[in-house]
């Protein structure tokens, strides 16, 4: 994973997307390492204009992270949302980040109640 971290500091985003997807594919099952390898995969790609292919692959990766709780998540689940927020805004501007902020708030809700 730490090529791929500094590939992706180097903006080599098409070479950091490949050895992150490599990492996911040999750790499917891994809820730490291979999920954020998923995530950075996805982001890496976002930052090559496949933005709806990412947004789909981060909501996957949102879900996984929601499904195992703890709050030991918050930080990885606030980075995820973050990235989600970002791709709305490339696809479809205000609009649809006004629906990706009522959805963050229910997602707090939750974690507060």
């Amino acid at each position: 994973m730490g090529r791929a971290f500094i590939l992706q500091a180097a903006s080599k985003w098409e070479e950091a997307a490949s050895v992150f997807e490599e990492v996911s594919s040999l750790l499917p099952d891994d809820m730490d390492v291979g999920l954020r390898a998923r995530e950075e995969c996805a982001w890496c790609r976002c930052q090559l204009g496949l933005f709806e292919e990412c947004l789909t692959e981060l909501q996957l990766v949102l879900d996984s992270l929601n499904d195992f709780g703890g709050e030991e998540l918050n930080h990885d689940r606030a980075r995820c949302l973050w990235r989600i927020g970002k791709c709305y805004l490339e696809i479809g501007g205000m609009f649809l980040f006004n629906r990706l902020n009522l959805r963050l708030h229910i997602q707090l809700y939750r974690f507060e109640h």
